[in-house]
């Protein structure tokens, strides 16, 4: 993707200071004017840009199944956290069942077998009139207690006959959720191979160390023009009053994500070329959390970089975190400290999985580590 690209993508915002909704107006736009420049951007020229547009294509469709397979995934455990629920109170009124209806078995037994005699044998006693009160009371009493648990028991039935139909709709609609997962999942492999066909054959295209060297840097320069525009037109962010500054939370901030930092901040890339932020080496899709409440102001994908989010946190700060596997946010939204906003991959042609992590200042970089909590 040429660099000028990004620059003409930008330039719409307006410079200044950015009231909430002329922000969210523009954000639009801008999303916008990247889907009017995306045909703009898959007019290749050589074998090598038809490559690295096929690799971008196949990891975007890799990244929306992989959002649609852990959507499904995450709909599959509500429903069946639901069908246990459900199957568990029907354990429980069948077994108030069983007990209730031996109870009132048990009653009614009792009550054949006694029938009014003991009314009967009160009114022709000699006993003491106000204790044969107390004890018709007593029969009244004992009578309304049976007519209570009659209509308990019957309740309970009716609540039985109600769980029955839910249970075996969710257990179809899981059914269902399955296939479709597993239809997914097959569809990714395919897609998997076929990137990984790609990848090899850009590796071809490399056939010197001069060559990829040549490749990270533009690709650094890339990101360096959609950096400097980007802090240039929204530096002026306004953040809720409660909201700690960025630049007070030095030293206080968590870790993207889980794993261990394989590329430090400043250490040599290759040749002339150091890392601008940190490589934290991760699982595919280990969630990416973000580090800072801000506003999602990119989240597409970047030749280089893969699926990638940038996130304003005013005061002219910016994180980025790049070679997603799949993205949970989009331009526009507004993230806290700690959400999810994407799960870690290898996007872009990264030869590892995990997440390139940058933090920014006025489009500058920043040691990562210094904002991080030690330990």
């Amino acid at each position: 993707m040429k660099p000028l690209l990004f620059i003409v993508l930008l330039s719409i915002l307006a410079n200044g200071a950015l009231g909430s909704e002329d922000y969210s107006a523009k954000l639009k736009q801008l999303q916008g004017t990247i889907n009017s420049l995306q045909k703009q951007i898959n007019q290749v020229k050589s074998e090598r840009d038809q490559l690295l547009k096929a690799l971008k294509d196949s990891e975007v469709a890799i990244g929306q199944l992989n959002k649609s397979i852990n959507t499904t995934r995450e709909a599959i455990k509500q429903q069946q956290s639901q069908l246990t629920q459900l199957q568990q109170e029907k354990d429980r009124l069948l077994k108030a069942k069983q007990k209730q209806s031996q109870s009132i078995a048990a009653q009614l037994n009792q009550m054949y077998k006694v029938g009014q005699q003991n009314q009967l044998k009160l009114l022709l006693t000699q006993a003491d009139p106000s204790q044969i009160g107390r004890l018709l009371k007593y029969h009244q009493q004992l009578n309304q207690a049976r007519l209570q648990e009659i209509q308990q028991f019957l309740q309970t039935l009716n609540k039985i006959n109600e769980i029955e139909p839910s249970i075996v709709a969710i257990t179809e609609n899981l059914q269902s959720k399955e296939q479709a997962l597993n239809d997914q999942r097959q569809t990714l492999t395919q897609e998997q191979k076929g990137r990984q066909a790609t990848l090899s054959k850009l590796s071809a295209t490399l056939s010197t160390q001069s060559d990829q060297l040549a490749n990270y840097m533009a690709d650094k320069d890339r990101l360096q023009k959609l950096i400097d525009e980007a802090a240039k037109t929204l530096a002026k962010l306004e953040l809720p009053s409660d909201t700690t500054p960025f630049s007070k939370t030095q030293g206080k901030l968590h870790l993207p994500t889980e794993g261990k930092i394989a590329h430090r901040f400043g250490s040599q890339r290759m040749g002339e070329l150091n890392w601008n932020g940190i490589f934290i080496a991760s699982p595919s899709g280990t969630p990416i959390r973000a580090v800072h409440y801000g506003r999602v102001v990119f989240a597409d994908y970047l030749k280089g970089y893969g699926l990638l989010v940038i996130i304003d946190h005013g005061e002219s700060y910016m994180s980025l975190y790049a070679h997603n596997q799949s993205l949970s946010k989009t331009t526009g939204d507004w993230v806290k400290a700690g959400e999810t906003i994407a799960l870690a991959g290898n996007t872009g042609g990264s030869t590892q999985a995990g997440l390139y992590f940058e933090i920014r200042h006025n489009g500058r970089p920043q040691n990562p580590s210094k904002w991080m909590k030690r330990g």
